[in-house]
């Protein structure tokens, strides 16, 4: 434990602010990222975005992100969906995974018409047309 009066030494080495995107713990650097794999990255996380806001509209347990509970509520939910949407899933394929969670969360309420517009609505935002 550090007392007011002692000073922390840190190495020679530590990366500055604009070393922070290629520096990992270890003090190896990594390469710069290209610019290509730069944009993949951008788009990835336009894409789980784009998702995380459908899901805060879908909220199957009626919290109301953002007003009663925390917005980023099911944000964690958008990765695996984005990744399932990547693969190739069908609307129905989504559905059904959209089912399983809200079961595993033990809502109060089922929404069957409403989890299949939601699969349909984040199926769209992903592939940029209706389906």
């Amino acid at each position: 434990m550090l007392f007011p009066s002692q000073h922390l030494t840190l190495p020679m080495d530590i990366p500055t602010e604009k070393d922070w995107g290629n520096w990992i713990p270890d003090g190896k650097r990594q390469p710069k990222m290209s610019n290509h794999k730069r944009m993949q990255k951008k788009e990835a996380m336009a894409r789980i975005h784009a998702v995380q806001e459908i899901l805060r509209r879908w909220d199957p347990m009626d919290l109301a992100p953002g007003k009663f509970a925390p917005k980023d509520e099911y944000d964690d939910y958008a990765y695996p969906i984005v990744s399932l949407v990547s693969q190739g899933c069908s609307v129905e394929q989504l559905f059904e995974y959209l089912r399983s969670l809200r079961i595993d969360m033990e809502t109060m309420r089922d929404n069957i018409q409403n989890d299949k517009n939601i699969a349909r609505e984040i199926i769209t935002a992903l592939h940029g047309k209706e389906v």
